[in-house]
């Protein structure tokens, strides 16, 4: 751009930015001002090309400013779902499905049993207190040489159960705990096969 082509650019550019049309390139080439870059609605765009008419030694303007379309919000993986709430046991892995805790990631391993939600804010305290008070409070299932350890809200099962049906509805119990994302079952059944394998 000659000198003169320059100062006129500036002059327009500062025009725009006392207005308030703050996202636009300007050129100027002989006379003709080149306005590109983004506004919020059609006035902007008309305001912007009057402006640099106005401006002297500007013969034409070549406006080719494009107006920004709000895009629709879009829904959250979480909007909808509370994460201090349970959810019950998914069909498949969760092995390749990564969930954070205190910035350290965690996976159930491949095949283990998992629920549908994602980590909430849980403390290893409020699980613990809340795993024990389920156990306890549950009938179906004989959990006398059951204990457990807890990591990353994944839940650790070790001991023994009666049958293989029990072993599965402790599963189920267990997942259904508002905050805990992963069972890991090294149970071994008494009347049957050992407990699910750990991979």
């Amino acid at each position: 751009m000659a000198v003169g082509d320059t100062l006129k650019a500036e002059r327009i550019k500062a025009v725009l930015i006392t207005d308030s049309i703050l996202d636009i390139d300007v050129e100027v080439h002989n006379g003709v001002a080149i306005l590109d870059g983004f506004v919020e609605s059609e006035r902007q765009k008309h305001l912007a090309e009057e402006l640099a008419h106005e401006v002297e030694g500007i013969t034409e303007v070549q406006n080719n400013i494009i107006i920004k379309v709000p895009l629709p919000e879009q829904e959250s993986a979480f909007d909808g779902y509370d994460l201090r709430l349970g959810y019950g046991p998914m069909e498949g892995d969760a092995g390749d499905t990564p969930f954070s805790l205190s910035n350290e990631y965690s996976v159930p391993g491949p095949g283990i049993p998992s629920s549908e939600q994602f980590p909430g804010e849980f403390s290893e305290e409020e699980l613990e207190s809340e795993i024990n008070d389920k156990l306890k409070n549950q009938k179906d299932v004989d959990v006398s040489g059951v204990h457990f350890e807890l990591e990353n809200q994944i839940v650790d099962l070790k001991g023994w159960v009666e049958t293989s049906d029990d072993l599965m509805r402790l599963q189920e119990i267990i997942l259904s705990i508002r905050g805990v994302i992963g069972v890991n079952s090294n149970l071994s059944v008494k009347k049957g096969d050992m407990g699910t394998p750990v991979e």
